[in-house]
């Protein structure tokens, strides 16, 4: 596969999929391998390399605290430019990635955020990057992309937003989400097969396919990547 930018990397921040299916009991551990499977055919269909962040940091300290060293990490393999995004937003395209990258490539910053007033998405760069500065922003919090808009002014960069998108938080937010096109039908054939069949599953209600997502009704918010 020929690489569209060889020196900017996706990097998925993620725990190690049992973790995730523990720290979020949102969904099986099946659906979280799944989705991570996800990201990285839309990284491959993006024409962009793709690490995940427990291939280079332990996950101790804050979660501000991983993030600022897993980006660090992907700098020292010698890319230039990372693109942050979690395993919970099942609407990221690979057109989103291909955006995010060429902007990068052309001296912007690119976010996407969420609904909560998080973020899906998130790009640096090495020249501008600052470690200390982006592990105390106000991670996984609503205020996370009006605090990363304030950073990216204060590098003198140019911003680029990307499509305000869902992510998946809680059970709630997997019923009520809107599957629409392709990200309705690639993530029914992704995890179809991986879910667990004892486990309850909940139709989201919103497309004829009747995609099914196995779930645990009765658990509270999880505590989402980005906001």
């Amino acid at each position: 596969m020929q690489l569209l930018h060889p020196s900017t990397v996706v990097l998925l921040i993620a725990l190690p999929d049992t973790h995730e299916a523990s720290r979020k009991s949102v969904a099986s551990l099946s659906t979280w391998r799944a989705m991570r499977r996800l990201v990285e055919q839309k990284a491959q269909a993006a024409g962009l390399p793709l690490l995940s962040s427990d291939q280079l940091i332990d996950h101790r300290g804050s979660f501000g605290n991983q993030l600022s060293s897993a980006v660090s990490a992907a700098f020292a393999r010698g890319y230039e430019r990372v693109i942050c995004v979690g395993n919970d937003c099942p609407d990221l395209s690979p057109v989103d990635l291909r955006r995010a990258a060429s902007a990068l490539a052309a001296g912007q910053l690119p976010v996407g955020p969420d609904r909560r007033g998080g973020l899906y998405l998130v790009g640096f760069d090495q020249a501008r990057f600052k470690a200390d500065v982006v592990a105390q922003l106000p991670w996984q919090t609503g205020q996370l992309a009006d605090a990363m808009r304030q950073f990216v002014s204060s590098q003198d960069a140019a911003l680029l937003e990307l499509p305000v998108r869902t992510d998946l938080n809680n059970s709630a937010d997997i019923i009520r989400i809107r599957w629409t096109g392709q990200v309705a039908s690639r993530l029914l054939n992704t995890i179809r097969q991986a879910l667990s069949p004892t486990r309850t599953a909940a139709c989201c209600g919103h497309c004829g396919s009747g995609l099914a997502l196995a779930i645990d009704p009765s658990s509270g918010r999880a505590p989402p990547l980005f906001a």
